[in-house]
């Protein structure tokens, strides 16, 4: 005979169909439907796109919701669907047939799920928590470090206990063995886990979680962060304690970062979409902050004094000079509006064989607000080379064609253009065409007339009076 549901148990269920009621024209599936929702099926994931949830459902799903007369997406809602019936049963329902809902919403990979996931998983009376905090993280990817606050910050510890527990066999991967993307995901997040976690003796679960598996692709090992989390635990009453000042010794304090540092930790990205290297660099920020005990807006102030200060030495190493550009693409993923503070210093400095990248990244920045101080600097010839100017002009020009720009912002452009081409004798013929582009008096202008005349009378042929 079952045992009857509790009080808590019941408070659950009634606290679902009030808060968490079905949408309108969600389909209800029958039972054959239910079966072919759930037929398993292999993962066919990039391990190396771990930020990525696992879509490998998606053309089953695609298939089966032809096959039935549903619309796009109706597999996954009756999958929720199905979850949260099954949860609202008394005791929680089956647990092996929420396995196999929640696989299948896992391999459907549609990142909608985690509202239906939180909502269940952050629930104070949800039942089989450590299943679906395995689940939600395959869905954390590149905000792993959000989920984790929100996490410890919120779930009791004797249930965060439960749910480390049960992800560890998930990066559990034997020498040899194919590190797969679901290991990934739970790698990231259980780290981050560690570096949130208020409690000594969960703090040293996770260290043991991610320093004794078989994966040999683990690095917490290496990561200051775990230096940290040894110091702040150090001094704990217990066996936790112990522990962690064992590691505190044998380990000492983490050093200072070095550009070197920065480069493998920070810097490191290339190939894929811009929006997607932004949240990357977001993600190696957060990283980052956590093995040198910073906060996060600190690493991109870091990134700018240890590019000035190449200026101010003017280092021309190989070290120095592959870092500055390095730097300055993560600057610009960055996105930091305070960045132009440092912009707008290395575009004045007296050395800068980035100047012209420095240029670029503060366009982007500050965009028509920052015209003033790049037609300044760009007036001061020297500054930068002849063919690099002419790219700056081009770039100045491109801010004029935008859309929405006011009348005396783009007088200003072009009469910047137009003094440029009288004193840039490097670029005349590359301005003329220029300013054509953005300026429809000049081509008839008296001035364009005179400069004519003026290369005529001192060079005959002059490639700008033949074209």
């Amino acid at each position: 005979m079952k045992a009857k549901p509790s009080i808590r148990r019941m408070a659950f269920a009634a606290a679902h169909v009030a808060l968490c009621s079905f949408a309108s024209g969600v389909p209800v599936p029958t039972a054959q439907q239910r079966e072919e929702l759930l037929r398993p099926v292999d993962s066919v994931a990039d391990p190396f796109a771990w930020w990525m949830p696992d879509g490998s459902r998606r053309g089953t799903n695609a298939v089966l919701e032809k096959a039935f007369g549903w619309g796009e997406g109706d597999a996954v809602r009756a999958l929720e669907r199905l979850l949260k019936e099954e949860l609202a049963e008394p005791e929680g329902g089956d647990p092996d047939a929420v396995a196999r809902i929640l696989d299948a919403i896992r391999l459907s990979g549609d990142m909608s799920v985690t509202n239906t996931l939180d909502g269940l998983l952050f629930s104070d009376a949800g039942p089989l928590r450590p299943e679906l905090f395995c689940v939600r993280t395959s869905f954390c990817g590149l905000d792993h470090w959000e989920f984790a606050k929100r996490f410890v910050n919120s779930i009791p510890s004797k249930t965060r206990r439960l749910c480390y527990a049960s992800a560890a066999p998930l990066i559990d991967t034997a020498m040899g063995e194919r590190v797969t993307q679901r290991a990934w995901q739970a790698f990231m997040v259980l780290q981050s886990c560690a570096v949130e976690e208020t409690d000594a003796a969960l703090a040293e679960q996770l260290d043991r979680i991610l320093t004794q598996n078989r994966t040999k692709h683990t690095f917490w090992s290496a990561r200051s962060a775990r230096q940290h989390l040894a110091a702040r635990f150090a001094e704990a009453s217990g066996a936790a304690g112990l522990y962690f000042k064992e590691i505190a010794e044998e380990f000492g304090s983490p050093a200072p970062p070095k550009k070197k540092d920065m480069m493998i930790k920070l810097l490191s990205l290339d190939g894929d979409p811009p929006d997607i290297l932004a949240r990357k660099q977001k993600d190696f920020n957060v990283m980052f902050a956590q093995d040198y005990g910073m906060e996060e807006r600190d690493v991109v102030r870091l990134l700018e004094r240890t590019f000035m200060k190449t200026l101010e030495d003017r280092d021309e190493s190989d070290e120095a000079t592959f870092f500055r550009g390095y730097a300055l693409a993560g600057i610009y993923r960055c996105n930091d509006p305070l960045s132009t503070n440092m912009l707008v210093q290395a575009l004045k400095a007296d050395w800068n064989p980035s100047r012209f990248n420095v240029f670029q990244n503060y366009l982007h920045n500050a965009g028509l607000d920052g015209l003033p101080i790049c037609l300044n600097v760009l007036s001061d010839l020297p500054k930068f080379e002849a063919g690099t100017r002419g790219i700056c002009y081009e770039q100045v020009a491109e801010l004029a064609k935008g859309r929405d720009v006011p009348k005396d912002t783009l007088a200003e452009i072009t009469a910047f253009l137009r003094g440029a081409i009288m004193r840039d004798s490097d670029n005349t013929v590359w301005l003329d065409g220029i300013i054509s582009s953005v300026d429809s008096g000049w081509a008839r202008s008296g001035e364009r007339k005179k400069l004519a005349d003026r290369l005529a009378s001192g060079q005959e042929g002059n490639e700008y009076m033949r074209g």
